[in-house]
């Protein structure tokens, strides 16, 4: 790997500031506690946006296209022909190659698969269906469990996970698979399958309890778990709680539940007042994005939500969720997300870049193409960023890291190019 002069001062300069893998991996010390970063965040306590701003820029999200309609005021009343269109010819179903279990999936396979999406008999137009989610679920761009592969040896990334989404949040259900098994439904950030037990029915009246709750708590901690109707129920970082009222100790909590005909029941439940549950949303503070965003430091790298973890971009929708803002899903339109922005694209040299990265917010997206990073500052000149990685380059042998990691920027991509190379632009959200 050709490295220049400079950037060889650089890693020097890294590897004294503390211990780290060669490849740039924080491994020990005070710059894996988010205090470290916080002493050093000037202002780092101040109120970026308040809760009047956050609406307002989540509302120029979805001007923007970047999330989906406000569901407090969108009809359930759909465009079918064009739901129909979105269904008739998935993308994973045009990829040239595909494989499952190691096999290529032939034009056959890929018939029964949209045999059992049953797009032709979505009408012109749709009443959508209002539901619930009453567990963690994922989001599939096909209705099946099965994960398939753009390579034979990949079983990492699969070609159909998308996303996914916590107990209590609403949906509108737009199309349910011939077998019955999945709801293709419209989410907050976007379309989805669904395992159809994922979800309960119920009327709009209470659906919109969901959406816009009176009084509600999110979770701040990494997880943790609820009984509900004999189920002990997931819950990530980022879940939001509705309850009906607050006691000294406690929360009057409704937790939701599908009952046997598939419509939603509510579990009355005390949950105890900890440090755990934030009575409505976090105040919009740099420090506190860093603060939660450590909460999955550790954690496995969850391609699209699998294995109750993040990846890149489900870091930012989780730890951003306990603020209320709805940051868009994928890396690709974080990147285009309205705020004060940097253009890294347009700096030739590595000194232009380090520069610029003093004008970024601790917190901050720092985009490169199908990645994003958290910046959290620099230390002894040397900037460092916590993300949920997959994999990184070695003279362009593949390694797999896959877990949420603090790191410097010297990591590389399989062009040879270090991270802080490749950054195209840093969004940090706000108006």
């Amino acid at each position: 790997m050709h490295i220049k002069k400079t950037v060889s001062i650089f890693l020097l300069s890294l590897m004294a500031a503390c211990r780290v893998f060669a490849a740039g991996f924080v491994t020990e010390g005070d710059l894996l506690t988010p205090e470290a970063w916080i002493l050093d965040n000037d202002r780092g306590d101040a109120v970026i946006m308040d809760q009047e701003q956050i609406e307002k820029y989540n509302a120029l999200l979805r001007e923007k296209g970047l999330i989906c309609p406000d569901f407090r005021t969108m009809s359930n009343e759909v465009d079918g022909a064009k739901v129909r269109a979105e269904l008739s010819d998935p993308w994973v179903l045009r990829m040239e190659k595909l494989y499952h279990r190691g096999t290529l999936v032939t034009d056959e396979d890929k018939d029964k698969i949209r045999a059992n999406i049953d797009a032709s008999v979505i009408p012109d137009k749709i009443a959508g269906r209002y539901a619930v989610l009453v567990r963690h679920g994922l989001i599939r761009n096909l209705p099946t469990a099965e994960a398939y592969f753009s390579d034979p040896r990949e079983y990492y990334c699969d070609s159909v996970q998308e996303s996914s989404v916590e107990m209590g949040e609403p949906c509108l259900v737009l199309h349910t698979s011939k077998n019955g098994k999945y709801c293709y439904a419209q989410f907050r950030r976007h379309r989805g399958w669904i395992r159809e037990e994922d979800i309960a029915f119920c009327d709009k009246e209470k659906w919109l309890e969901y959406v816009d709750p009176e009084q509600f708590v999110v979770l701040t901690d990494r997880e943790t778990y609820l009984p509900v109707d004999g189920e002990e129920v997931y819950l990530m970082l980022g879940t939001k709680i509705r309850y009906t009222k607050a006691g000294k100790r406690s929360y009057n909590a409704m937790l939701p539940y599908r009952d046997k005909n598939g419509d939603l029941r509510e579990k009355a439940y005390p949950l105890p007042k900890s440090d755990a549950f934030h009575d409505g949303y976090l105040p919009y503070t740099s420090d506190n994005v860093i603060k939660e965003a450590f909460k999955f430091l550790g954690s496995v790298y969850g391609w699209g939500g699998v294995q109750k973890s993040v990846d890149c971009s489900g870091l930012f929708v989780s730890v951003y969720d306990t603020m209320g803002i709805v940051t868009p899903r994928n890396s690709g339109e974080i990147r285009k997300a309205p705020g004060h922005q940097i253009d890294f694209a347009a700096l030739s040299t590595q000194e232009e870049k380090l520069s610029a990265l003093d004008r970024v917010r601790p917190g901050s997206a720092l985009n490169m193409k199908g990645h994003v990073l958290m910046y959290l500052g620099k230390k002894d000149g040397v900037p460092y960023v916590l993300h949920s990685i997959s994999s990184y380059y070695i003279k362009g042998r593949k390694v797999y890291i896959r877990r949420v990691a603090v790191s410097d920027l010297s990591l590389c991509r399989k062009s040879g190019r270090t991270f802080l190379e490749d950054i195209l632009n840093s969004t940090d959200f706000s108006l």
